[in-house]
């Protein structure tokens, strides 16, 4: 497994830096052939876009753009198998003493659903959620946002663990919800995760937000 990740250096060296973040993986199954689309394929795709929209951008900050690799199971979900790059990330921070630089971990997941709602997670830290919630109705995005509540492990885990603020931006209801299916919604580790159910609307909306988000971060 690897992680990959890119840097836009900020203005200034001591205002700390701003992670985004999504992992890449896709979950391998036996019976099915899973394609990803949403679920792996969204997140990567928003980040490379939102990498390159921002390259140029002044902010005092330095933003950190990350590639996590292995926040799937290899076996079956627990604390031991999955998540394996945002903890690496947690270790080697920790190892180097960088981890007290990280003002802010921004985590998206699953945000190419057609049908977009966000959840408002509740491991996530509320501040940075009332921020987004912030930026969401600067935009008239409201509706998009946190009108749900579910918890979520997910890659931010790694970093709210060891104290960094971090929020989940997911999509956590993926198709109809019901007992009949996965716990995520119908299409999530299905193999009906494929691309007419991933929306360019629903990318630049969590888009537009988040970046005004890290806007709004920088201002306090």
């Amino acid at each position: 497994m690897i992680n990959l990740s890119t840097t836009v250096p900020g203005r200034t060296a001591n205002k700390g830096h701003i992670v985004i973040g999504g992992h890449y993986d896709t979950k391998v199954f036996s019976d099915i052939k899973f394609l990803g689309a949403n679920d792996g394929g969204s997140s990567a795709a928003w980040l490379l876009e939102m990498a390159r929209a921002t390259k140029d951008l002044k902010l005092q900050s330095t933003l950190e753009f990350v590639f996590y690799d292995g926040e799937e199971a290899v076996i079956e979900w627990s604390d031991a198998d999955s998540l394996y790059g945002s903890r690496h990330d947690v270790d080697r921070r920790v190892a180097d003493g960088s981890l007290r630089q990280l003002k802010a971990l921004i985590l998206v997941d699953m945000i190419g659903d057609k049908n977009l709602g966000v959840d408002k997670e509740t491991q996530s830290d509320e501040h940075l959620q009332s921020v987004i919630a912030q930026a969401a109705r600067q935009l008239g995005y409201s509706k998009y946002f946190f009108q749900y509540e579910m918890g979520i492990t997910d890659d931010h885990v790694s970093f709210i663990n060891v104290g960094v603020p971090a929020v989940d931006v997911v999509d956590a209801q993926f198709g109809r919800m019901g007992p009949q299916y996965d716990g995520m919604g119908e299409f999530h580790h299905a193999n009906t995760d494929t691309m007419d159910k991933v929306s360019q609307q629903s990318l630049e909306i969590v888009g537009r937000t988040i970046l005004l988000t890290i806007e709004l971060i920088e201002k306090t």
